[in-house]
């Protein structure tokens, strides 16, 4: 049971329903903050002084939750293809409900490693999915701008629950931020989604972008409209694998910079202050360069973008390694973000185009998959190397090189050719 038909034709007249699933989408993105690194990350101390940990064991529970939840995604976007957006929006956002109810109850590191997992898998993998999958169904030519306004929610989240969280955290006890959580997700996520998601527009008698009948057949790109390809065959494509590898470089670098850019800040010999400082600018302007983004990929082919944004890495991971002022750490922080609008919107918008929208969660679970792999192995990396080396140049370098090459299968990564008319 969804909004009813009648009240969706009253919407229509005053805007494309599509609006309201993007809205949501947004939400989504908003609620999948229980399994997001910056919610948990306030949480672990509290987690060392209840269950007498040190902070290496928990970073290695957190690791291999990460990395063991990123395997089971491929599972994950399989059954939303199979049974739509919004029946597993419903059973996600119930489980992870109760799995906050399950963390605020732990009494045991056991119990702990299960809680980082369960967090891993639907918050941050399978909600973040859900997220992503659902608008590419209702817009085609507008896509790259749909996309971008779903880090409304990410970025909204990022900004005002770690404080609120630490606020809770303080006055009533870490174990109650998890309850008011519960509560969040059970009446007022789930009961949006429940009346409000449609997984697609012809579920109501409506066609991406609000196009009529006629229009959709007077599209140039009706055939990329119509072919839907399957995860076997995207599986058997060049361009796939190209741009997969492509888009987990991002992951891997940013990860391990965000890991490690407090002590990179302090041996360059500037306050800890300049890092949060980084964080903060890298947020606000990635949902900026986000909007920018979406309105010039639908109109750009975001292979380029993709491309471009590689070339800019590269020099500002440069900047990072001879980093010297205050200024530069600035422009550094600013470049991060811009960086990170242009890859977030254009990756997105990049799988739709190519393959279709009828196994998207699919093709997008794979290689988020390959993300969250690439993700859980930088930190370490950059420690090792920074260990070997007693330093981060080498590493940057590193980081600088797998940029280039990243950069280059982009360029490579042709829309490949439907194999009914190969």
């Amino acid at each position: 049971m969804y909004i009813k038909q009648d009240n969706i034709n009253k919407i229509q007249e005053k805007f494309f329903y599509g609006w309201i699933i993007v809205l949501i989408s947004a939400l989504t993105a908003f609620f999948s903050a229980p399994g997001q690194t910056y919610f948990i990350s306030g949480f672990i101390d509290f987690y060392i002084e209840t269950f007498d940990l040190t902070r290496t064991t928990v970073s290695q529970y957190y690791s291999l939750a990460t990395l063991t939840a990123g395997l089971m995604l491929p599972f994950v976007g399989r059954f939303i293809d199979n049974h739509g957006e919004r029946r597993l929006s419903l059973i996600i956002g119930m489980s992870l409900s109760l799995v906050c109810i399950f963390t605020g109850l732990m009494f045991s590191p056991f119990l702990l490693i299960i809680s980082f997992f369960l967090l891993r898998l639907l918050g941050q993998g399978s909600m973040t999915l859900l997220s992503n999958v659902v608008v590419p169904k209702w817009f085609f030519k507008k896509r790259g701008f749909a996309l971008s306004l779903i880090t409304v929610g990410s970025v909204v989240g990022s900004i005002f629950i770690p404080p609120l969280n630490t606020l809770i955290n303080l006055k009533y006890g870490w174990r109650m931020s998890w309850y008011i959580w519960s509560a969040l997700l059970a009446f007022i996520f789930i009961p949006i989604v429940y009346f409000f998601l449609i997984n697609q527009p012809e579920d109501v008698g409506l066609l991406s972008d609000n196009e009529n009948v006629q229009e959709q057949k007077n599209n140039k790109v009706v055939h990329a409209l119509i072919y839907q390809w399957t995860l076997s065959e995207v599986l058997k494509t060049r361009s796939f694998w190209l741009m997969a590898v492509a888009s987990s470089v991002p992951a891997l670098v940013n990860t391990g910079l965000f890991f490690h850019l407090y002590s990179i800040i302090e041996l360059k010999g500037m306050p800890i202050t300049m890092a949060a400082l980084i964080l903060s600018l890298y947020g606000g302007l990635s949902f900026v360069f986000s909007l920018i983004s979406g309105y010039v990929a639908d109109r750009v082919n975001p292979r380029y973008l993709i491309f471009g944004s590689f070339i800019y890495q590269i020099f500002n991971i440069l900047l990072l390694n001879y980093l010297s002022t205050t200024l530069l750490a600035i422009i550094f922080g600013v470049n991060m973000g811009i960086i990170a609008g242009i890859q977030g919107v254009s990756f997105r918008t990049i799988w739709p185009n190519y393959f279709g929208k009828e196994n998207l969660a699919s093709i997008s679970s794979f290689r988020m998959t390959m993300m969250v792999i690439a993700s859980s192995i930088s930190p370490l990396l950059i420690g090792v190397l920074y260990d070997h080396f007693k330093g981060y140049s080498e590493a940057l370098m590193l980081m600088a090189i797998l940029s280039a090459l990243a950069g280059l299968l982009a360029l490579m990564a042709k829309k490949p050719e439907a194999p009914e008319i190969a």
